[in-house]
């Protein structure tokens, strides 16, 4: 359980101290600080100045904020109300629509250079093709 919370120098607040109870609600206005506390709590690595005392060792802390809302949920762009529930499913689908990208460039790739070696082969046919003639017309003349 958290036993004091103090907060220097970030947001909207300069120096300030809370000591929770077991359970707490945050609610205010907007711009007055909730998320502020809600990021602290759970991610003070990130808040230096800023400090969690815990009443023994360090809980795992689960906030309810927009950045939680951001990394579990995602909204798909191909079908409107259909969404992905979980930060490594949100992950996994990134991953594959990326290594679909790839998979595309790969295949414009292959496409132009099965183009090149088409134009090649006919370039070494033309070649093969004037160096029989030349060695014939050669041949006919000795």
């Amino acid at each position: 359980m958290i036993e004091k919370i103090c907060i220097m120098n970030t947001a909207t607040y300069s120096c300030e101290t809370f000591e929770p109870s077991k359970i707490n609600y945050i609610y205010g206005s907007n711009g007055t600080g909730k998320t502020t506390i809600s990021k602290i709590i759970s991610n003070p690595e990130l808040y230096s100045e800023c400090e969690n005392t815990w009443v023994n060792e360090p809980l795992e802390r689960c906030v309810y904020n927009r950045d939680f809302v951001k990394r579990q949920f995602s909204q798909s762009n191909s079908i409107k109300g259909i969404f992905t529930l979980g930060e490594d499913t949100k992950t996994a689908k990134e991953s594959i629509e990326a290594k679909k990208e790839e998979i595309d460039l790969l295949k414009q790739n292959i496409s132009g250079n099965n183009n090149k070696l088409q134009q090649l082969k006919k370039q070494n046919e033309n070649d093969i093709n004037d160096f029989s003639e030349k060695f014939w017309s050669f041949k006919e003349k000795i």
